[in-house]
């Protein structure tokens, strides 16, 4: 099942609709009648206006009895509004206790939408990793690049639109593709399993030049791109791409996208690859991939401390510790020690008068079973040391 939540969620399901006439499974909930009405998904669920709380009790088994028989349900929306952001959550968990596998696929507002959407969808956020088996995060402040302002505000609520859409198509294929090729739900759950932004990449072409061409929009897509540098793909420690095409889709052609993938991303990388060859189109190709990006490489300075981590204590010790693990370790004690040589402190002296046993300091000898402890171990008991012959 897929599951469209407040206005956007209404939008991509409808986008859904028209692009692959006759898919079932689909299914709207919002507090919007005149949304609702106008839309073409039939499966609807209209919740009352007033607390959002209040309208899911109001739901819930509406809910719980459309979902009976799925294998697994993939909940859509934009974060930031107070149907989505409430809702999504609690019907995830409504989901889980159905032991039914739970994703989402959310986006997260623009700054400047506000700092209260953005702290609502943040929290949303939080209860989503919570619940949901994995969670497919768009963050709209990286689709305007380096410089927000060369970006007009309609061209990037319409990206905004239709990488999310896209998402949903990703992970929609990836989840029903038979194969030949297929991508597992544990394969989504390793790539998604942290619920960081989504380095997401989708391309589509047609012709005779359609891998090439379908693979370079998705390798230059906004969400596949660093700040700063190369695309975020160089660094991944595991890919996820998934060709979609019509049945002559050839061998060939999946070939070379994952020997361009793996040139791009290194061998060290783990690629997983799907192909679903059910579109409807008889030329067209899509590509979509989603990029896992490696833990930072520790500095100089952090690696110094982490050293120091595994002498003092077994419990800070990060020796088997996953790589990104020791990153957060390491930096949370680098802040702890920047914060503390920041306040200007000195180290004070306690006054405590010293005590140390020993003949050597014309105290009592340490006598124990009736030996000296003071005397070394080779004299009280008698043992001659020989010199090792060279």
């Amino acid at each position: 099942m897929v599951i469209g939540v407040g206005n956007a969620g209404v939008g991509i399901l409808d986008r859904l609709n028209i692009e692959n006439p006759g898919m079932t499974g689909l299914m709207i909930i919002n507090n919007d009648s005149e949304s609702l009405g106008a839309s073409i998904v039939t499966k609807k669920i209209t919740l009352p206006y007033g607390d959002v709380r209040d309208g899911f009790l109001s739901v819930e088994e509406d809910f719980a009895k459309s979902i009976e028989g799925s294998a697994s349900v993939l909940l859509c929306g934009g974060l930031g509004g107070e149907t989505a952001s409430v809702m999504i959550p609690l019907l995830a968990a409504r989901a889980k206790t159905m032991g039914l596998v739970t994703l989402a696929c959310v986006g997260i507002p623009f700054g400047f939408e506000g700092k209260q959407k953005g702290e609502l969808a943040n929290s949303a956020l939080k209860k989503l990793r919570g619940v949901c088996d994995s969670v497919a995060v768009i963050e709209n402040d990286r689709l305007t690049g380096s410089d927000p302002t060369q970006s007009s505000v309609g061209t990037a609520f319409q990206l905004s639109d239709d990488l999310l859409y896209s998402s949903v198509r990703a992970l929609q294929g990836m989840l029903i593709t038979a194969g030949p090729m297929k991508i597992t739900r544990g394969d989504l759950a390793l790539a998604l399993g942290d619920a960081t932004p989504m380095n997401f990449g989708y391309g589509r072409a047609e012709g005779g030049n359609r891998l090439h061409e379908a693979l370079e929009r998705a390798l230059r897509s906004p969400l596949m791109k660093k700040k700063e540098g190369p695309s975020v793909i160089g660094d991944a420690r595991m890919i996820l791409l998934l060709l979609r095409g019509p049945k002559d889709l050839s061998f060939a052609e999946m070939q070379v996208a994952l020997e361009e993938v793996e040139r791009i991303a290194g061998k060290k990388c783990q690629i997983k690859a799907g192909v679903d060859v059910s579109a409807l189109s008889v030329s067209e190709l899509e590509i979509f991939i989603i990029a896992t990006p490696d833990a930072p490489d520790l500095s100089v300075e952090e690696k110094k401390l982490e050293e120091v981590l595994d002498k003092v204590s077994p419990m800070a010790s990060t020796q088997g510790r996953p790589k990104k693990e020791i990153a957060t370790r390491v930096k949370q004690h680098a802040v702890v020690a920047k914060s503390n040589s920041m306040n200007n402190q000195t180290q004070g002296v306690l006054e405590l008068d010293s005590y140390q046993r020993g003949r050597f300091d014309k105290s009592e000898p340490t006598i124990v079973e009736g030996e000296d402890l003071d005397v070394p171990t080779f004299l009280r008991r008698g043992i001659k040391l020989v010199t090792p012959s060279k």
